[in-house]
């Protein structure tokens, strides 16, 4: 504050004359100075006459500035506020996790624009709507009861789980579930799940591997000795039912291959296994035991002797009629 600019000291003599070059007579000078950082000044010059401010007026313009340093500070917070939420607009839309919010009621009040690219559904289509209408019915209890548990600001991993999409195909999800029930905003779970169905398909696709077949597709020896094992171990020990095995092996099949070439050998053994598993039960286990070697473990609908021995001549049947393969009947 100069209340009087031809009254300056010795020492400020250049800002004296900077000033009376402008022809002015007192100044005062706010600074809008937040606690981090000086955002501008305020003030006033008299040019006619000098101007004597008092007590009171200064303490007026100190709150002046004081307001405009607060409006500035919103101003800066609410921009950067927007820019961060752009940001996680952006990051939802275009993310490979599927982000949701489930409420108590178990209603889903949030969806990433995500599940349009992974699930071809729009968001809004999920509003409101229970979770257990995208959920695999098979998948929906582990899931319930995982959530039953969690209690307010713990994280949860999540049991792997199916999800619906538009073409009533399933994906794939492994995530976790963070429990923000005590939050007045969110007042629910917060769901983020990532799209594993690559992955579960390749686990799938090694699991058939290691138990079938690659030539016929049928059981290998591997998963029928391991189905052997499961009955032994779950039949009760004065269990009088009988267990039914039937094995076939194809005579001079060596002659085949010899005289036709592998080619029709496989197609034969291919032949043979279709037979097989058409005349099977849907509990039998069709198994290629190796070579030339078929086994049908007979599931529990025969399990007597009578009944096994009986249910045996129905694959006697599949070879009653030659196999024809590339024209040659054999």
């Amino acid at each position: 504050y100069i209340p009087l600019v031809e009254n300056l000291p010795e020492h400020r003599q250049t800002e004296k004359m900077h000033l009376q070059e402008k022809f002015i007579r007192s100044s005062i000078v706010m600074p809008l100075m937040s606690s981090d950082r000086l955002h501008g000044v305020i003030g006033f010059e008299s040019i006619a006459q000098p101007r004597l401010w008092d007590d009171a007026e200064i303490t007026l313009l100190r709150s002046v500035a004081d307001i405009i340093v607060g409006g500035l500070i919103r101003t800066e917070n609410h921009t950067e506020l927007m820019k961060k939420e752009h940001q996680f607009r952006l990051l939802m839309q275009h993310s490979f996790d599927v982000v949701t919010v489930i409420d108590s009621q178990r209603k889903i009040t949030y969806a990433s624009g995500s599940i349009y690219a992974l699930l071809g559904s729009e968001p809004h289509e999920w509003i409101g709507n229970s979770y257990k209408d995208v959920i695999h019915p098979q998948d929906l209890l582990p899931l319930a009861n995982l959530l039953q548990t969690s209690t307010p600001g713990t994280t949860l991993l999540l049991p792997d789980f199916r999800i619906r999409n538009i073409k009533n195909e399933y994906h794939w999800f492994s995530g976790k579930a963070t429990d923000f029930r005590n939050d007045s905003i969110v007042n629910g779970w917060i769901i983020n799940a990532h799209d594993i169905t690559l992955r579960k398909n390749a686990e799938h696709a090694l699991q058939h591997q290691a138990y079938h077949d690659p030539l016929t597709g049928l059981s290998n020896r591997a998963l029928l000795l391991k189905r052997m094992l499961d009955i032994n171990s779950d039949r009760p020990m004065n269990s009088k039912n009988a267990v039914g095995i039937l094995f076939f092996d194809l005579d001079h099949f060596k002659i085949v291959n010899d005289s036709l070439g592998h080619d029709i050998g496989d197609q034969l053994l291919v032949d043979v296994a279709k037979r097989l598993k058409e005349k099977a039960h849907p509990t039998d286990t069709v198994a290629r035991f190796g070579g030339d070697e078929f086994v049908v473990l007979i599931g529990e609908h025969a399990n007597t002797s009578d009944s096994i021995i009986q249910y045996a001549y129905r694959f006697l049947e599949a070879f009653e009629f030659p196999f024809t393969v590339k024209d040659r009947a054999r």
